[in-house]
């Protein structure tokens, strides 16, 4: 927690308990002009503030406390006990602390009352109210932290629908690009100059299924490898029909792998990005590969080509496809993914790893 968001705390829990401390004192005041009693203003005004002042002050340890020793599902009956004795001690010390406070003002007036019956009172008449008030604010603080933690995943939701939307744009902003459609419809006229409408018919049912397939999945957070390949595969398509015989594409996917769920359109900015840096600088054939594999428990997926690299001195440079994809690892998985650009001799690596989880299971 940051300074000002301590600061804000300390004034929250300052104005609650004065609140509170306020209503109890005008409760008492009234009850005594009710009654018709004399009203013994000193008295009445240093017990009240220093009791519910007590618990301003005890509040942050309580706070703590719930912390250190959360209550869990799957330790519901362990995290009941050791609060309900740590309640104990820290109503016990509210009263100890009321006691001594009370003792120091009251004669500072003038006034002595025995400390033992003092203490004697005070815990039969708030031990128990203590412990209360001890659930109450163990309740508020996990109130408050289920809160903050809906919060935390609303915005980060809201951050991968937003890259999410901007992948599927990227893609689309990709495939309707002018030069990508110039050298796609160049390729077509070329195969029907040269009667294989076969050929020609099959790159345009490609590139219309590129597209469909961006459009059904739009919003879709997640889905199987098996559909992510089918994406990748129709791009493929269309890149092996510009490049003719520069461009050969290998896949070796486990066969066990490709029910497992994986962001949307995480494959094809890899892809491109290999095709872009790895095939389109240099005549000379290459070769893109793709793999994908469980081992312990993750997903490891591969895009490598076999192009020359880039130089050990030379920086790798991630555009906005590789950025967009880190981010959205990292946000749809945190510490349990690796995301690696590994560049050599011969070409230039990209690995992904993911925790394995099967859509068939759900």
């Amino acid at each position: 927690m940051n300074t000002r968001n301590h600061r804000s705390l300390w004034a929250a829990i300052f104005s609650f308990w004065a609140l509170i401390a306020i209503l109890y004192t005008s409760q008492n005041i009234l009850s005594r002009l009710i009654q018709g009693g004399a009203i013994d203003w000193g008295r009445t005004m240093s017990w009240s503030l220093t009791r519910w002042f007590i618990w301003a002050g005890l509040t942050p340890l309580v706070f703590a406390l719930a912390r250190r020793f959360p209550i869990e599902r799957a330790r519901l009956k362990r995290g009941l006990l050791q609060h309900l004795g740590l309640g104990s001690l820290v109503a016990l010390l509210n009263v100890v602390l009321e006691v001594a406070l009370l003792y120091i003002i009251w004669r500072l007036a003038g006034e002595t009352i025995p400390t033992l019956e003092r203490f004697i009172s005070l815990f039969t008449y708030s031990f128990h109210i203590n412990l209360l008030i001890y659930w109450a604010i163990v309740g508020a603080h996990y109130a408050f932290e289920y809160h903050q933690k809906y919060r935390e995943r609303e915005l980060a939701t809201s951050r991968l629908q937003s890259q999410l939307s901007q992948a599927q744009l990227q893609a689309l902003k990709a495939q309707i690009h002018p030069h990508f459609l110039f050298n796609t419809h160049h390729a077509i006229l070329g195969l029907m100059l040269k009667k294989q409408n076969d050929a020609a018919m099959q790159m345009l049912t490609s590139l219309s299924d590129l597209l469909r397939l961006t459009l059904e999945n739009a919003g879709l957070q997640e889905i199987s490898l098996k559909q992510e390949l089918e994406f990748v595969e129709l791009y493929l398509n269309i890149q092996k029909t510009r490049f003719h015989d520069r461009l050969s594409v290998k896949m070796d996917v486990a066969a066990e792998t490709l029910s497992a769920q994986v962001p949307n359109l995480i494959l094809q900015p890899l892809v491109e990005n290999s095709i872009e840096h790895g095939i389109v600088p240099h005549s000379a054939a290459g070769q893109l590969q793709v793999t994908a594999k469980r081992e312990d428990g993750k997903l490891i997926i591969t895009v490598r080509d076999d192009g020359p690299g880039l130089s050990t001195q030379q920086p790798i440079k991630e555009g906005i496809g590789l950025k967009n994809t880190r981010a959205r690892l990292q946000q749809m998985y945190g510490a349990s993914h690796r995301f690696e650009l590994i560049s050599g001799k011969s070409g230039l690596l990209v690995s992904i790893e993911i925790p394995f989880q099967s859509i068939d299971k759900e």
